[in-house]
């Protein structure tokens, strides 16, 4: 069987760890990944832009030019190794995301974005490149290897471990236990209102295999 486009990210998230040699780092340097790319010849650079050269954008990667930029305010932020501020977490993730694009070969100008344009929402393949980048920026910074799943981490547990922010460590959460269950062939809990309507439908006798 193909592995699954969610395993192919993590793979190519591990893999980059590996070749960079930051498999075991909880809290790698965003910005030295920009650095392992650009030696590597995935990109011919970056910029550090004003704010106002990306108004409604954190950060961009142009393909054609092979070329990241990133906001001054982001690039000083991911770059402030004393914080662990909530402009730090944001601007970590915010540069994984870029370097996703990269890695997954991405071939249009991509944005971390802040202005919730339309057409972002609307264009399917945009959709699809975000949500990718925001996946491999998931998989790199909290890699499955370093979190005991079966210790019951919780969001705030691994916000404050590896540096990035709440709601980013809440779906990080949920992909990382549902890796665990696929793993190890665990079935999920039925939900109470589902428990709750067969039980029912039940009583009203209907043929229920079963509850669970």
């Amino acid at each position: 069987m193909l592995p699954s486009k969610e395993d192919q990210i993590e793979a190519l998230a591990m893999e980059a760890r590996t070749r960079w040699g930051l498999i075991y780092q909880r809290c790698p340097c965003v910005l030295t990944c920009v650095f392992k790319l650009q030696n590597e010849g995935l990109i011919s650079g970056y910029h550090r832009v004003p704010n106002e050269y990306l108004p409604d954008d954190e950060a961009q990667y142009d393909p054609h030019l092979r070329v990241l930029r990133l906001r001054e305010s982001v690039f000083c932020a991911a770059n402030d190794f004393l914080s662990s501020s909530t402009a730090r977490r944001r601007a970590r993730f915010t540069v994984m995301h870029e370097i996703g694009h990269v890695l997954r070969g991405h071939n249009r100008v991509r944005h971390r974005n802040i202005s919730n344009r339309k057409i972002e929402k609307i264009v399917m393949q945009t959709q699809v490149d975000e949500s990718e980048a925001d996946r491999f920026a998931s998989a790199f910074l909290v890699p499955v290897h370093l979190v005991d799943i079966n210790r019951s981490p919780t969001a705030r547990d691994i916000s404050e471990e590896f540096l990035i922010s709440i709601r980013a460590a809440e779906i990080r959460l949920e992909e990382l236990t549902r890796l665990h269950r696929r793993k190890n062939n665990i079935k999920r809990d039925t939900p109470d209102f589902v428990r709750d309507y067969l039980l029912e439908a039940k009583g009203r006798g209907v043929d229920v295999k079963s509850i669970d």
